[in-house]
């Protein structure tokens, strides 16, 4: 499944973390969507559609994806910190955002 032409024209780097941010005009709260182990930022293309009227941010954790991270540390504690500083990033540190994620993106929403 390739990328819908919205998520592809977003992919951007955000805390060190390849990422699609897609912007909405509304003032929905933004929806997170965290993948599980084996997923990329890609896997969610069918979905973004389904999403048109909430701001969106997909990223890849570390250990996802086409960017090298540092693997020595893999807790939850890790992944909390750079969800935040993705949230930072993304200009969304102190507003409101829901998290979905699968499988380990699940334990990640939790854990959040």
């Amino acid at each position: 499944t390739h990328m819908s032409a919205r998520a592809a024209s977003a992919i951007t780097a955000l805390a060190g973390h390849r990422a699609v941010l897609i912007p909405a005009a509304s003032d929905f709260t933004p929806l997170v969507l965290i993948g599980g182990t084996g997923q990329w930022v890609d896997s969610w293309t069918t979905h973004v559609s389904g999403f048109r009227d909430r701001p969106l941010l997909l990223y890849e954790t570390a250990g996802q994806g086409k960017v090298a991270h540092d693997l020595s540390d893999m807790t939850l504690t890790r992944h909390t910190r750079d969800l935040q500083a993705v949230l930072a990033a993304a200009g969304w540190a102190d507003r409101p955002v829901d998290l979905a994620g699968f499988s380990f993106g699940g334990c990640l929403a939790m854990a959040a």
